[in-house]
């Protein structure tokens, strides 16, 4: 593993390929020498290796990025790693910047995206044995949770405050919202309060401490990693409303009733927790995309070992392995045919609308459906490495990507708490200065926080990249980037390759027309259907569906017989009838 491999950072071994000789390997090390701050270079070309020692006095010190690219401009590649970590506790971007920044400045670090709305972070670099396990303890370290990611196999990961809990908060939340809401009018239309201050109290009690349970440790975290985010601003904000009206209520005197904003703080409180409600309900719908990708390959699959057929996980699957495919299963990984011939429908993953006839040597993709009959099938590449895990990959990395404007969102985002703080202090201090009581100064000034607390800006931007890449992916439009999806408002005309592109991925019957008007075009294909009956061929399940939609009713069909890729034949009525391709039917 390559990686830097001193708690120094002065060293790095670097993954060097390309290299077939001593030349290779002398190229490579004056390539390394030749960068400033570099000591000493030892390249190990048996095990395509690069070891780096920083000079100490160095200022600044060579980065990695600059190592790696000495090495490429000399002719030869340093394959970086890609980790991907599943992040909980994010509420707003301004915490992704955070950690983003945190991850960065690791110098075993290249690049590192952090997706909010995907609650994800993606790194390249070089991070050596224990890289994956430091790079976690960094994320918790800053407040959050992580699990790192098997960029194969995707395992499942869910970060905290999703509907659960969330649910619960939103309910109570808006429902002493909405009482003291109603209360806080009735008083101001000079109805009268239904409500005494002490239930008011009460009331908002429960729902400040549910804010400060909900808000204060993103916020803390978030501050932890030099940025403020929106979950302090909440905080501040509905704390300031809190505490002034519990001041309020401890200090009139003579009965008069006092001035509380209690339902200022409770109403803040729901409505960002009803907006963390709905954004946790996007995420789940979008990540349903991949996940009814992932649920195109099965779970299991029959393995050849030793002349017996055994059933095993989809993970145990390796590549070389024989894996039987029996009719209207879907096929476990990438491969060829080994054996038996049959019809592979990979509508759902090439857009094509036919299936294709497969016979020994021909490729399979993993998650297509074997339609026509059984087959054998030699295992070619598994998880990321197949079509379908591609497909996937993209789809994620899609998700992860930022568009030009969200990267103008985030630079807005780093300074936008900032400037709201000092804003807000700037109001309070110019009513002071104003000669309006500090009760006035602080009612302003909180009023600012307030405002500035739903960020829409760093919110809105990262949910919409993610649900339209997810919407996208669901009706089979994959993106390369979330800068595509910025592009593709000006587009003005799209060229598509095949027609299969645009279908709905399966055939459907479309017109009959009879050889010599013996039997009518129901007749016909009431016959074709009860034929194929027990066929999986997505053909003999588009004249089924065809039957079933004119509310024919099929015959029995007996000794049925069927030929994969070329038809099937059965007996109806003691009549022998065959459907199936020409030379199926005229006995070629």
């Amino acid at each position: 593993m390559a990686g830097a491999t001193s708690t120094t950072d002065l060293e790095y071994t670097l993954p060097v390929k390309g290299m077939h000789c001593t030349g290779c390997s002398a190229t490579v090390g004056r390539a390394l020498r030749a960068v400033t701050g570099v000591a000493e270079v030892a390249v190990n070309l048996a095990g395509e290796q690069a070891r780096v020692r920083l000079a100490a006095d160095s200022s600044p010190p060579p980065s990695l990025g600059e190592l790696i690219e000495s090495v490429k401009v000399a002719g030869y590649q340093v394959p970086p790693e890609t980790l991907r970590f599943a992040v909980g506790g994010m509420t707003c971007a301004a915490c992704a910047a955070g950690i983003k920044r945190g991850l960065m400045a690791r110098r075993d670090v290249l690049s590192a995206e952090v997706d909010f709305a995907g609650e994800t972070a993606t790194l390249t670099g070089l991070f050596g044995s224990d890289g994956a396990a430091d790079l976690k303890a960094l994320i918790e370290e800053l407040g959050y949770q992580a699990q790192l990611i098997d960029l194969n196999v995707e395992a499942a990961f869910k970060a905290g405050g999703d509907d659960g809990p969330a649910g619960s908060w939103v309910e109570l939340g808006a429902l002493a919202a909405a009482f003291l809401f109603i209360a806080d009018m009735a008083a101001m239309m000079t109805v009268g309060g239904f409500l005494e201050p002490i239930v008011q109290a009460v009331m908002a009690t429960a729902v400040q401490t549910l804010a400060f349970v909900r808000f204060a440790r993103p916020a803390l975290s978030a501050a932890k990693s030099g940025v403020g985010n929106m979950d302090l601003l909440v905080l501040l904000g509905t704390t300031a409303a809190y505490g002034i009206s519990v001041f309020n209520m401890a200090a009139v005197a003579g009965g008069a009733p006092p001035e509380l904003y209690f339902e200022a703080a409770v109403v803040v409180t729901a409505f960002v927790l009803a907006g963390r409600w709905l954004e946790a309900r996007a995420r789940r719908t979008t990540r349903s995309a991949i996940e009814s990708l992932r649920a195109l390959q099965p779970a299991v699959a029959v393995c050849r070992r030793d002349g017996e057929d055994v059933e095993i996980p989809v993970s145990e699957i390796a590549v070389g392995n024989l894996l039987v495919v029996r009719a209207g299963q879907a096929f476990a990984a990438d491969g060829v045919v080994a054996g038996g011939r049959s019809a592979m429908d990979a509508a759902l993953l090439t857009g094509e609308s036919l299936p294709q006839e497969i016979g020994p040597g021909d490729p399979v993709f993993g998650g297509a459906i074997n339609g026509g009959g059984g087959v054998t099938v030699r295992v070619t590449a598994i998880g990321g490495q197949a079509l379908l895990g591609r497909i996937i990959d993209r789809v994620t990395q899609a998700q992860a990507t930022q568009p030009p404007v969200q990267r103008l969102a985030d630079r807005v985002i780093a300074v936008f708490v900032p400037i709201v703080l000092a804003v807000t202090a700037s109001t309070f201090v110019g009513w002071l200065g104003f000669g309006a009581g500090w009760e006035v100064a602080a009612i302003n000034a909180v009023s600012v926080l307030v405002v500035a607390c739903p960020c829409a800006l760093g919110l809105a931007t990262p949910m919409t990249v993610m649900v339209g890449v997810g919407i996208a992916a669901r009706r089979g439009i994959l993106f390369k980037d979330a800068a595509a999806i910025e592009t593709a408002a000006r587009v003005g005309g799209i060229a598509l390759d095949k027609t299969g592109t645009v279908t709905l991925g399966r055939p459907s019957l479309e017109a009959v027309i009879p050889h010599d008007h013996s039997l009518g075009p129901d007749d016909l294909i009431a016959l074709a259907a009860a034929v194929q009956a027990g066929s999986g061929h997505p053909l003999a399940g588009a004249l089924r569906r065809a039957a079933s939609d004119r509310g024919l009713a099929l015959a029995l069909a007996e000794d049925s017989h069927v030929e994969p890729g070329r038809g099937v034949a059965a007996r109806i009525n003691g009549r022998l009838y065959g459907a199936g391709n020409r030379a199926f039917l005229t006995g070629r």
